[in-house]
């Protein structure tokens, strides 16, 4: 788990460059326009990667392949005060919130869909029956595997108040096997079988059974679900953490930085 971000950046550069400039060499000769294009191209790719650079420098975990990262958000909220607003903000303060996230501000773009999709969100969380840190131990699992920072560290401040350790965190990091418990494996398992494979094993699932009624399976195999289409929203928005929320990402990675 030891990475040296410098080098990965300077790597990247490095092979990019040189490909990119190669390109450009044997095609300007015959057409300038397409030359002008992939230096386009070219910039902003290295914006993108400069951006994430700058935001994430403190960022100890990271997914494989990275988080993905867009150079600006497609998408903005609003705050106002119509009652999709004001309902987002009642929600906030189920989570503990003093501020509404950015993730409700957006969602609430669409009013036809926000009411019912934030009835059936508190269903699962913060009312769900799955104990709460188990609930969040699934929920970062998935926003790993979908490499989805801003569902990580909005779920990090919850998982922590929830009551996982930042050891904890980062063997969810690590996967399954990282865990001695076998409650922890299964349902690391099942969010990694779901996201890659829409299924969950016949074995784990009998793994599972064993623990959770099957109301909870139920409600397991739905949580995992939704947070993967919530990720996959949140990633091509491009919705970038709140500053409170960033500094407590920062202040957990100085932490477990011994622990990586």
């Amino acid at each position: 788990m030891d990475i040296d971000r410098e080098s990965i950046c300077k790597n990247y550069l490095s092979r990019n460059i040189v490909a990119i400039l190669g390109r450009m060499d044997c095609r300007r000769s015959r057409n300038d326009y397409i030359f002008y294009r992939q230096m386009v191209e070219f910039c902003s790719k290295l914006r993108v990667l400069l951006l994430s650079k700058r935001i994430c420098m403190h960022d100890i975990l990271f997914p494989e392949g990275g988080w993905i990262w867009l150079a600006a958000p497609r998408l903005h909220g609003h705050a106002g005060q119509s009652w999709v607003f004001k309902a987002a903000a009642q929600a906030s303060r189920l989570l503990g919130r003093t501020e509404v996230p950015d993730v409700f501000k957006v969602l609430a773009i669409n009013s036809r869909l926000f009411w019912p999709w934030l009835h059936f969100a508190s269903r699962l969380m913060p009312y769900g029956k799955l104990p709460a840190r188990e609930r969040e131990l699934v929920i970062l699992r998935v926003a790993w595997l979908c490499r989805c920072r801003y569902e990580w560290g909005q779920h990090l401040e919850i998982g922590l108040r929830a009551g996982l350790k930042d050891a904890e965190i980062v063997q969810i990091a690590k996967g399954s096997e990282a865990f001695d418990d076998v409650r922890c494996r299964a349902l690391i398992r099942a969010c990694d079988e779901l996201v890659h494979h829409d299924m969950i094993s016949d074995n784990n699932w009998q793994v599972l059974s064993g623990l959770y009624t099957d109301k909870l399976l139920i409600e397991i195999t739905m949580l995992i679900g939704h947070y993967k289409m919530l990720a996959g929203l949140l990633n091509s928005c491009g919705l970038q953490l709140e500053p409170s929320m960033e500094a407590v990402l920062e202040d957990f990675n100085n932490r477990v930085k011994d622990l990586v």
